[in-house]
C-alpha cells in the first residue's frame, strides 16, 4: 500500500480519486472495490488515527506560526545540506534494517533491506538527488492545499513536517521518522509535476521505492507506538 494522498488511490496507487472514506475523509480510492479491499487489509486499523490527525491538524494554532517562518536560506533554499558525512549515512541505514529486523521478526521486507539499498549504491544516488528532492518538497508545500478531515488546509502549515521530513530521510536517520512525515514526503513526490520528475527515471524510481520501505516498515515495526502523536507535538 502507498501513503495516502489527495491525487492518488490508497489500495492500487491508481490516479484517478473518485471518493473517499466517509469518516476520516484522508484516504482516498478509485472504486468501490479498492476502498473493500483497502478497509479489511489496513485502514479498519488507521482510520481513527488519521481522524485523531485530521481533528489536530484543524485545530491547532501553532500551525499558523509556519505561515510566517519560512525555511529558506541565503540561496532561496527551503533545507539545509545533510547533517551527517556519508559513513554516518550508510551506519544509519544500517541502523534502520537492524531495527527493523528485530521488530518485524521476518513478516515485511526480509532481513536484508539496508544491504539491499547499499549494494545498489542508494545513498549515493540520494545525495547526487538532494538538491532535486528539497526543490521537489518546497514545490509541494508552498502551492495548494490538503484536504483533511473534508477542509482544506494551505499547506504552508506543514512546512514544519516537510522540512523534518526531509532532513530524516536524507540524513537515513528513518528509525525516528513518524508517519505523518514520511506520508507527506511521499506525497510531493505523487504530486510533482511529471515532466519535471519523469516516472521512467531510474533514479527517482530508486528514491520512490526506497521511501515506500521506509514508510512501510514505519506502519509495520511500530518504531515508537506513538509516531502519530510524536509528529503532532511537531506541528
Amino acid at each position: 500500500m502507498r501513503c495516502y494522498s489527495e491525487y492518488t488511490c490508497a489500495n492500487c496507487g491508481k490516479k484517478d480519486v473518485k471518493s473517499r472514506c466517509s469518516q476520516c475523509k484522508f484516504a482516498c480510492y478509485c472504486s468501490k472495490e479498492c476502498q473493500v479491499s483497502h478497509w479489511k487489509k489496513v485502514h479498519k486499523s488507521e482510520c481513527k488515527p488519521c481522524i485523531k490527525l485530521c481533528s489536530i491538524c484543524t485545530k491547532s494554532p501553532d500551525l499558523c506560526k509556519c505561515k510566517n517562518n519560512p525555511h529558506h536560506d541565503d540561496d532561496g533554499l527551503m533545507y539545509e545540506a545533510p547533517n551527517t558525512t556519508m559513513e554516518e549515512r550508510i551506519e544509519n541505514l544500517k541502523k534502520f534494517g537492524d531495527v527493523v529486523e528485530k521488530k518485524s521478526k521476518g513478516e515485511i521486507f526480509g532481513k536484508n533491506i539496508s544491504r539491499d539499498l547499499i549494494d545498489k549504491g542508494f545513498p549515493r544516488i540520494l545525495e547526487k538527488n538532494r538538491i532535486r528532492l528539497h526543490t521537489m518538497m518546497e514545490a509541494y508545500w508552498t502551492k495548494d492545499s490538503l484536504t483533511l478531515g473534508g477542509k482544506e488546509i494551505p499547506r504552508y502549515m506543514f512546512a514544519a513536517v516537510c522540512q523534518s521530513a526531509y532532513s530524516k530521510f536524507i540524513d537515513f536517520d528513518w528509525v525516528e521518522m513518524t508517519l505523518m512525515e514520511s506520508v507527506m514526503i511521499n506525497n510531493a513526490f505523487q504530486a510533482s509535476d511529471p515532466k519535471i520528475y519523469p516516472l521512467n527515471d531510474p533514479e527517482l524510481k530508486e528514491i520512490f521505492g526506497a521511501l515506500t520501505i521506509c514508510h512501510e516498515s514505519i506502519k509495520g515495526c511500530a518504531f515508537d507506538n506513538v509516531s502519530l502523536d510524536v509528529t503532532l507535538t511537531m506541528l
